[in-house]
Formats: structure tokens, sequence, C-alpha cells
């Protein structure tokens, strides 16, 4: 279970991501590792590749490699390396929605002229949240967002900043104190910078990595839950499935609270809400009448086809 209780449609689309990304490496890393076993000869091995490689489909000719071992090991660090792309890429696109979206409701609209905030800790001072309790992940979270720098920009060459934070006692203290899923047990080993100043990655960083990110995700949702309100949904909801729709969508219910409790049900996550939630919130906003109108209005369309 990625999340319990409600969930905005930027949570989602994360949860996806993270899935993703968890396929993505596990199945990779398999899949060279399983070439790589198949056969110890490296001669072998290598006409085993090129083939592989001409019968792929594209327009490829054949490749020598002379050491296919040492090539796939080198393809699992660049597998990686991508991974670890994608989740800052996907991150910030998770972040910048959240702003984007719910930007009325800022209390600190101004310009980061801050250079110690990262992108999550001035996400929360926009919107004045309580950061503490994530407080332990930015340590990790930096170390991460700064090795993406340096895979992208600088061919993974660890740059001064994140030497510095590696080898920093709030990094180490960090590691060594992180909660895991399972009690007692410890978090893999960080990557390092080797001597040669280069970064030294395993595959379950680029988990890591999503897995900090998501852990950051899940309490911003929260945030925005509630920061927003039940109202919210209720008339994204109506938006989406009554005044932007010329027919019902899904099965037909008996009011306008039972068929906006189900799409919020579905779409968000929202397991526990009832009836009366629906009722008192639409009577709240002033909107119950108008809402009922053209869930009537809409479900005599149905029955009118159904005669017809």
């Amino acid at each position: 279970m990625f999340s319990d209780g409600p969930t905005t449609s930027q949570l989602n689309k994360f949860i996806d991501f993270h899935i993703s990304i968890n396929s993505y490496i596990k199945l990779s890393v398999a899949s060279v590792n399983f070439l790589s076993s198949s056969n110890d000869d490296p001669n072998k091995l290598s006409k085993l590749i090129s083939e592989l490689i001409t019968s792929a489909g594209e327009r490829w000719t054949q490749t020598t490699y002379n050491n296919p071992f040492k090539e796939l090991e080198k393809l699992k660090f660049q597998i990686t390396e991508s991974a670890i792309a994608r989740v800052y890429s996907s991150f910030e696109v998770f972040l910048d929605e959240i702003n984007g979206s719910f930007s009325e409701y800022k209390k600190n609209n101004t310009d980061n002229s801050n250079d110690s905030l990262n992108s999550v800790q001035y996400m929360f001072s926009q919107f004045d949240w309580d950061y503490s309790e994530i407080e332990y992940l930015t340590p990790a979270y930096n170390f991460y967002t700064h090795a993406r720098h340096c895979i992208v920009h600088r061919m993974g060459e660890a740059n001064s900043t994140l030497e510095e934070i590696s080898s920093s006692k709030e990094f180490t203290k960090a590691i060594e104190s992180w909660p895991t899923v399972i009690p007692g047990r410890k978090i893999s080993p960080p990557p390092i910078v080797d001597s040669n100043g280069k970064l030294t990655l395993k595959p379950h960083h680029a988990i890591s990595y999503s897995d900090i990110c998501l852990r950051i995700a899940k309490l911003i949702n929260i945030n925005t839950i509630q920061m927003i309100g039940l109202k919210y949904f209720i008339n994204k909801t109506y938006k989406n499935y009554l005044l932007d729709s010329d027919s019902l969508i899904g099965p037909t219910c008996e009011n306008v609270h039972e068929y906006i409790r189900l799409h919020i049900r579905n779409d968000y996550n929202f397991d526990s809400l009832s009836i009366s939630d629906i009722k008192s919130t639409l009577d709240e906003i002033g909107l119950r009448r108008k809402y009922s109108a053209r869930y009537s209005l809409l479900k005599s369309k149905v029955k009118s086809n159904k005669k017809n």
C-alpha cells in the first residue's frame, strides 16, 4: 500500500511513477545479470550480445566487445544513472504541479532568494507547512539531488557540494538512523565518492532516491488535502463528471450525492467519505441545488435513451 487515505491526482501520478521506476530497475538489472551469467566464455558472450543487437529490430550492425562482462557491469551503472535522472525530473514535476495547482493557497508567495533552501523546504515555507516531520530526509534528499546534477552535467564526477554532503556528520547520522519499512533493518549503504571524485552507484540507489521522494510527496499530499478541504474535490468532480460532460460517466446513482461520492472515492481514494459529508459541504458552499439540477438533467437523458 503506497498511500493511506485521500490522495491528490498529483500524488497518484507520482505513485505510478514510483512503481514504474522500481520495475525498470529490477527488470533491467535482472536481465543484464541473466545475460552476463549465460556464458563464461567472453568470446561466446560477445557473439551472443552481437546477435541480440542485430536481431533487436533496429538498424544496428554487429558489435564486438573485448570484455563483455565489464560492459555489462557498466550498463548497470548507466541504468542507475538514467533512473536517478528520471526520479529527479518526475519529482520536480510533482512539486511544480502542486505549486501551480494550489498557488492561491500560498501564504508566502515570494521568490526564492535563500539558496540554502532546497525545493521542498522552499515549498513548505511558501505554504507555511511544518517541515519537522521530514527533516530527517533532508541530508539524503540533498545528496541525491546534487548527485543527479553531477550525473547529468558533470558525467558523474562529484562537485565540491556533493563531496561536502557525503562526508558530513548530518548525512552519516541520517543514514545510520534511517527508519526502514521493516523495523530493525538498516538502509543499504549510500553511494560514495571514490578517490578519483567519481560517484559509485548501485541499482538500489535509484530506488532509495525514489522512496525518499515518495515519503516527502505523501506528507505534501496530507498537507494539501487538509489545506484545500473536501469542497475542492467536490467542485473538481462536478466539473469533470457533470459540467464538462454531456452524459453520466459510470453507473447511474440514486442522486447527485451518491454520484459525486462514487467518483471522489475512485479518483482520490476517499474511502470513508459519507453521503452526509457531501450534503453538508454542498450546503456550506451553497451549490447543492445547482449540482442536483445538473445531475437530474443528465440522468433524464439516460432514461430517455433507454426508452429509445
